[in-house]
């Protein structure tokens, strides 16, 4: 005969109530999510999904030189997929693609197809993944 293995499990609210021991794993009926108690905080550590949460970055200025020869310009965070960004020179949406304005490199670059020149401004929009 099998051993069966079973999880401490209850309501999200009486979860927060109480404070599990240090690898004991719990399971929320109604929220349907696991978590493993650390002996310390009150209702145990999420694991699993919810650790990040995407997030919409928009209007960044990526950090790089406008001086008519650099092409490689950085974003502050990683974005999340190459079809998250859209690229703005001046105000316009510019075309992703080798044959187009500008090319991701991930995980945080984007390159310029034409360098842009003093005076010009970059902005993008895109979505990337923080911890909650």
């Amino acid at each position: 005969m099998a051993n069966i293995l079973q999880i401490r499990r209850g309501s999200d609210t009486a979860r927060t109530d109480h404070t599990f021991a240090l690898g004991e794993p719990l399971y929320t009926i109604d929220t349907k999510k696991l978590f493993i108690g650390d002996g310390q905080t009150p209702g145990g550590v999420e694991i699993g999904g919810g650790v990040f949460r995407v997030v919409a970055i928009k209007g960044e200025t990526p950090a790089g030189q406008y001086n008519g020869v650099n092409k490689n310009y950085v974003l502050a965070n990683d974005y999340s997929s190459p079809d998250s960004i859209t690229v703005y020179l001046n105000g316009l949406p510019q075309r992703e693609g080798a044959d187009n304005d500008y090319t991701p490199v991930w995980p945080r670059m984007i390159r310029m197809n034409d360098a842009p020149y003093p005076g010009d401004s970059i902005t993008v929009d895109y979505k990337t993944q923080l911890p909650n």
